[in-house]
């Protein structure tokens, strides 16, 4: 069964300064389960702010890719974005 019909699990996502959007793209694409990738700050100046960025990923494939993130050289820190939910 693929994950399709599950909630995907976030990871967010800090790459190096100097990492040129090309190389963003083709970094971020390689992560195995990934369904999406959104730039936060995509219209921020700071170069820090602008390399930040979350990631939905498959479930099953959280473990996997936050391994692949960790070994790829334009990556400075991948973590699972911690879950919240509204209290009432």
């Amino acid at each position: 069964m693929t994950g399709l019909g599950r909630r995907p699990v976030c990871i967010d996502v800090k790459l190096r300064e100097s990492v040129s959007p090309e190389s963003a793209a083709k970094a971020l694409a390689r992560t195995p389960g990934v369904r999406s990738s959104i730039q936060i700050f995509p219209d921020e100046s700071d170069p820090e702010l602008r390399s930040m960025f979350l990631l939905e990923v498959e479930p099953e494939a959280l473990g996997e890719a936050l391994r692949v993130l960790g070994t790829q050289p334009e990556v400075e820190f991948a973590r699972q974005n911690a879950p919240r939910k509204l209290i009432r």
